[in-house]
Formats: structure tokens, C-alpha cells, sequence
């Protein structure tokens, strides 16, 4: 397939760098959340309509500085998610993308926690969290190129 057939339902490409997360998502890092907070959040997801079983557990932390993101109506917006009895509950605003890595395509997810609900680590704007199938050779510093929906997220220069 050629990247034209790839992309047909995405109309907005970003490049980006992968660079290292806080660790809470895969819970490599996280003395609070050793399971991960991915593992913990699939099955009230599911419960909702979002299917993240075939994802990696944990996120894909890419850099798209110094453009920023912006949410706008992603495809799942998932509310009051009670998903540990350790924090209130938080919203999610999660849209479908499409990642290019080393001539592979692979379809994952856009991953926000809502800032008016999380209240624990504030992501930044130029960072982007992708939920996604395992990618063999995706370490910190690889470029990737993600194809979204503009009408879920815009990139702001």
C-alpha cells in the first residue's frame, strides 16, 4: 500500500521525537502505580467502548516541539473514569491515529488525560502520548511521524 492509502481517513501529519514519559503509563517508573496506569485504566475503557487490549502498556511519549497540540473533539471522550480508588475520577479525550515508524504503519491512539481532571503530573502541550501495538526499534530518539484527524486535534505552530 502506498502511504496515500495508509493515511485516506487522516488528514494531518506531525513529526516527532521519542523521548522518555514519567513512567506512570507502563508503570517502569512509578513507586504509586507499579502495574501501570494503562493497565489499570483497559477494562473501564472497554467498560466504554474503547478497546486498548492489543496496545502496549504504556505510552509512546513523542515530542512534536516546538509545535503544541490542542484537543477539539477527539473520537472517544471518556468521563468520570474512577479507574483507581487512589485519585477522583478523571476524563480522557482519546482519537485514533496512524504512526510511521521505519516504513511500517501502525494504527494506535492519541492519549489525553483532561488537565481539568488529572490531578497529579501536568503534561506538556508539545508532548504527545500515542497508545499503540508494540513497535520493535522505537527507542528514546526515534523520529516518528504520526497522521491524525484535524477535526479531533489541531497542531499549532
Amino acid at each position: 500500500m502506498d502511504s496515500d492509502q495508509h493515511t485516506a481517513e487522516f488528514d494531518v501529519s506531525v513529526t516527532g521525537t521519542v523521548e522518555p514519559g514519567f513512567g506512570h503509563a507502563s508503570g517502569t517508573r512509578s513507586q504509586k502505580y507499579p502495574e501501570g496506569t494503562i493497565n489499570l485504566q483497559r477494562p473501564y475503557f472497554a467498560n466504554l467502548g474503547l478497546d486498548i487490549s492489543h496496545c502496549f502498556a504504556g505510552t509512546i511519549n513523542l515530542s512534536i516541539a516546538p509545535r503544541r497540540f490542542r484537543i477539539k473533539a477527539p473520537e472517544f471522550v471518556l468521563r468520570n473514569v474512577r479507574w483507581t480508588q487512589r485519585r477522583q475520577a478523571e476524563n480522557f479525550f482519546i482519537g485514533r491515529c496512524r504512526i510511521e515508524s521505519g516504513g511500517q504503519w501502525v494504527d494506535g491512539f492519541i492519549y489525553c488525560p483532561d488537565p481539568g481532571t488529572k490531578t497529579s503530573t501536568i503534561d506538556n502541550p508539545s508532548h504527545l502520548q500515542l497508545l499503540a501495538p508494540f513497535i520493535p526499534n522505537v527507542s528514546y530518539g526515534t523520529q516518528l511521524r504520526i497522521w491524525l484527524r484535524s477535526a479531533e486535534f489541531e497542531i499549532v505552530e
